[in-house]
């Protein structure tokens, strides 16, 4: 009785030992959630496609870089209504920032779309990357084709 209460036990502790191993691996793991999955600049009521790092962090220490390979960051403020725009290379707080393209490449061929997020911590090491692609659909919506790899 004493032998299998001991193996019971063990394999209790083993389980709960690999449950927080992956759990704890994972906690540094960083994604990009969007508000939504496509975007188009001339039937949208918003000014791009909206992205915030997840998990965010009250961390101010950690820095949210983002990159585009086409297409640009905006700040949108909704309680002015004002849009800055900040480039395809952006550091920030982790803030919300959306994702647009240039109204006047519509009707062009254009490439897909690579942002990426990396999150750097004081000491300059990166405690976590993500990555969202997104693809042309009917040529001039943007869309996600796949998130957080």
């Amino acid at each position: 009785m004493k032998k299998s209460f001991r193996s019971v036990l063990m394999v209790s502790v083993l389980s709960w030992s690999l449950l927080l191993t992956y759990a704890s691996s994972d906690a540094n793991q960083v994604k990009i959630i969007a508000d939504r999955i496509s975007y188009t600049p001339i039937l949208s009521s918003t000014v791009g496609i909206g992205l915030v790092p997840s998990p965010s962090s009250k961390d101010k220490s950690l820095k949210y870089h983002w990159k585009t390979s086409y297409g640009e960051f905006l700040d949108w403020n909704s309680t002015d209504s004002k849009v800055h725009e900040l480039g395809s290379d952006v550091t920030n707080n982790g803030e919300k920032i959306y994702w647009t393209y240039n109204p006047k490449d519509m009707g062009k061929n254009k490439p897909d779309v690579k942002i990426s997020l990396t999150v750097v911590d004081s000491s300059g090491g990166i405690f976590g990357v993500s990555t969202v692609e997104l693809i042309w659909a009917h040529q001039d919506v943007a869309r996600i084709r796949s998130e957080n790899k």
